[in-house]
């Protein structure tokens, strides 16, 4: 029987040309270069799409865009509407999200501001995997969540009750310090 030959990822994030001929390799670098610059020129497509898309919505008015989109483009409001969020975020900057997914540049783009800027910072310092992208983008949007739930849960209390739930705060860290001095002072 013939020897299976396995190639995997290196640690790291590269890929492992050394078990390969190196013609093979040399190609797959080549073709690995070409992919790349391919999918960054795509992102940078998008929002120049998004651009064009921005000035014919103005430039059409209300109510004819869609009918416009429809005929032209053969696509939904939804379609357009990424592009063009990608162009209002991402125009002069494309190199920074260049590498991602065309999905997940949209999320980003349809982001509230806070979770993006959150998340172009990480990117713009580690320049992270796609994939970890994603998933600091969702959490960053859940986290955004909670605060705003936090945020109109409070402003919906009267402000006797915001005193009562800061008396019980306090009163909380007073039994807390108590109980570590208990603690210490026993030990």
């Amino acid at each position: 029987m013939g020897r299976t030959m396995t190639l995997a990822p290196v640690p790291g994030g590269g890929f492992d040309y050394g078990a390969l001929a190196p013609p093979l390799a040399a190609q797959l670098r080549k073709d690995a270069s070409f992919i790349k610059a391919r999918h960054a020129r795509m992102v940078e497509d998008a929002v120049a799409i998004g651009e064009r898309l921005l000035k014919i919505k103005e430039a059409l008015g209300h109510g004819k865009f869609s009918a416009w989109l429809l005929a032209e483009c053969s696509w939904t409001d939804r379609t357009a509407q990424n592009y063009m969020a990608a162009a209002r975020e991402f125009a002069g900057k494309t190199e920074t999200v260049s590498y991602l997914p065309a999905a997940t540049v949209y999320q980003l783009a349809h982001a509230p501001e806070k979770v993006r800027a959150k998340v172009l910072s990480v990117i713009e310092a580690e320049r992270p995997p796609a994939e970890a992208v994603k998933g600091l983008l969702q959490s960053a949007k859940k986290v955004a969540a909670a605060e705003s739930r936090t945020q109109r849960q409070a402003a919906r209390k009267s402000p006797e009750a915001r005193e009562a739930d800061q008396s019980a705060v306090t009163a909380s860290k007073r039994r807390s310090v108590r109980t570590l001095k208990r603690n210490a002072a026993g030990s």
